[in-house]
């Protein structure tokens, strides 16, 4: 389909070409001024850095004194065992150890 849509734009541009009696050169002069001025964008992947902030792990701050497999890093909204320790003024009671 796309094949199809180019050949009738190139049709489209040779009979004016030949209207205007256009010459190559003129045609290749202006499409290397146009490439000249065409801001280029730099691709998203070579823009960011090499070290992304969503995938960096954080190790976790506090532990759930009822459940030890449930753990919180500090970030971002507490989790509701972490909330009620938080309202209780008990949360600093759950850190875990710095190794």
């Amino acid at each position: 389909m796309l094949s199809r849509a180019n050949g009738k734009v190139i049709s489209e541009i040779v009979a004016l070409v030949m209207k205007h009696n256009v010459t190559i050169a003129e045609l290749t002069a202006a499409l290397d001024k146009s490439k000249a001025t065409r801001k280029t964008k730099t691709p998203r992947a070579a823009t960011k850095k090499s070290t992304d902030k969503r995938s960096v792990k954080v190790a976790p701050k506090y532990r759930n004194p009822q459940d030890a497999t449930k753990t919180w890093t500090g970030r971002g909204k507490a989790p509701l065992w972490a909330q009620a320790l938080k309202d209780a003024g008990t949360l600093d009671a759950t850190l875990i150890a710095a190794e």
